[in-house]
């Protein structure tokens, strides 16, 4: 719902980090539509100064909204 909020309302693209050693989250992320741009060395300073991968989303990926997508997952 945040994402569309942001998409539809705000008129901003979505993103995430995520910390390479929770191998969990990036299929979850993957199957409603984020791509990994990327691996951000040291890019947030949480539990000290970690590298994080990077998820983006535009709204392009999702013209009919994420929250669609999310319910056909469960």
């Amino acid at each position: 719902m945040a994402m569309d909020h942001c998409f539809f309302v705000v008129g901003c693209i979505g993103g995430g980090q995520i910390r390479p050693e929770n191998q969990a989250a990036p299929p979850g992320v993957e199957k409603l539509g984020f791509a990994m741009r990327g691996c951000g060395a040291g890019y947030l300073h949480i539990d000290g100064l970690r590298d994080h991968l990077c998820y983006e989303m535009t709204v392009e990926d999702v013209s009919g909204g994420l929250m669609p997508r999310w319910r056909n997952e469960l």
